[in-house]
């Protein structure tokens, strides 16, 4: 596995927790397309579920901030704005060519670096940001509890 949820990562317990997992899953599953050489097709396919899903737990998650009174919630919201278009940015430039036309060493870089993007994607988003909705979680849980799980409705 390249990406593995760990309890440092938690946040709520509950729904934002359970997106990261997902989130994490998908992120593992595109570096096994990527480390397999599966076709670009199929990684760009992945690299979109990301997107989507992404979008989708951000604005769930940003909901959760403004119920719970979090008040770095606008700073919050830009950094997932910015994210967003960073992962945007990577799928376009992945796009552009694959590793069937690259030599072993060029796909072992790429896929060192689609691990790199991702962990400073993600992961350092996760425990350099998120973690600070740590102690609003309790004020979340009224909304949360109404929230059906994403990966079910995705």
């Amino acid at each position: 596995m390249f990406f593995v949820w760990k309890e440092n990562m938690s946040v709520d317990g509950g729904v934002i927790d359970d997106d990261h997992r997902h989130l994490i899953d998908i992120m593992d599953g595109l570096m096994i397309l990527v480390s397999n050489k599966a076709p670009q097709g199929a990684v760009i396919a992945m690299m979109k579920a990301l997107l989507d899903f992404a979008d989708k737990h951000f604005r769930r998650e940003e909901a959760l901030q403004q119920a719970s009174g979090y008040p770095d919630a606008p700073a919050h919201m830009e950094k997932h704005r910015k994210l967003i278009l960073d992962l945007e940015n990577y799928i376009t430039n992945l796009s552009t060519i694959s590793c069937a036309e690259l030599t072993p060493e060029q796909c072992r870089e790429r896929l060192h670096e689609t691990k790199r993007f991702l962990t400073r994607w993600l992961i350092a988003h996760i425990l350099g940001e998120d973690v600070k909705l740590r102690p609003y979680a309790m004020k979340m849980t009224p909304l949360a509890s109404t929230m059906t799980q994403l990966r079910k409705s995705a």
